[in-house]
């Protein structure tokens, strides 16, 4: 595996989005969108007590333990970590099955009316 931060030759495409979780590692990858933190509804927490992270990074480690909210970016602390991760990321893809969507049904489009329900 590669160490030191340079996850594009690991094996897993890192740009697929994907989550790994082990002990008190979860790992990333993917591009993760919105930088923002958002409390839980009725939760009366300030933006500003959220510390920012690098969140453009394809890879991303937390210790979930000690940070839950995952504002303590740790991928070039731990390689190894990460390495890890990775190879299992790897390795279910290669064993999974193949993903089969079902075909459209029209019967599940809601109209005009734009309302989604039961149809079946």
């Amino acid at each position: 595996m590669v160490s030191g931060g340079s996850w594009s030759n690991s094996g897993f495409n890192v740009s697929i989005h994907a989550a790994i979780r082990s002990s008190n590692w979860k790992l990333l990858t993917g591009y993760p969108g919105c930088d923002s933190w958002f409390p839980r509804p009725g939760q009366n927490s300030s933006m500003a007590d959220i510390p920012k992270t690098d969140r453009l990074k394809p890879v991303m480690l937390f210790d979930i333990d000690k940070d839950p909210k995952e504002t303590n970016e740790l991928s070039g602390q731990f390689p190894a970590v990460v390495d890890f991760l990775l190879s299992r990321l790897q390795y279910y893809q290669r064993t999974a099955m193949p993903i089969v969507f079902p075909g459209d049904d029209p019967r599940c489009d809601p109209g005009p009316v734009g309302a989604w329900g039961p149809w079946v």
